[in-house]
């Protein structure tokens, strides 16, 4: 019994992701709440939050490029509608 737990969780040390790790720089001027702002500013950068988020559930590469493709559609229509305000606007 006890070699069985003891797989388990050495797998389970396997399946962690690499590269999450994250450290700020501590200074003693620095006061706790820079601090923590310049933590949130790492991570935003790192782009490890939204990686982790990504991997919660399994997409399709198919739905993946759907998800992309509609993005730009989205994006360009707001661009066309933007741009026919501001023709609008200049000619009156």
């Amino acid at each position: 019994m006890k070699k069985n737990a003891e797989n388990k969780n050495h797998n389970f040390k396997k399946s962690k992701i690499n590269g999450t790790k994250v450290v700020v720089k501590d200074s003693s001027k620095e006061a706790v709440e820079s601090a923590i702002y310049s933590f949130k500013k790492l991570v935003k950068d790192s782009g490890k939050l939204n990686e982790l988020r990504d991997r919660q559930e399994y997409s399709k590469p198919s739905k993946t490029r759907r998800k992309i493709l509609q993005y730009a559609v989205r994006r360009q229509k707001r661009l066309t509608e933007y741009e026919k305000y501001i023709d609008s606007l200049s000619y009156n």
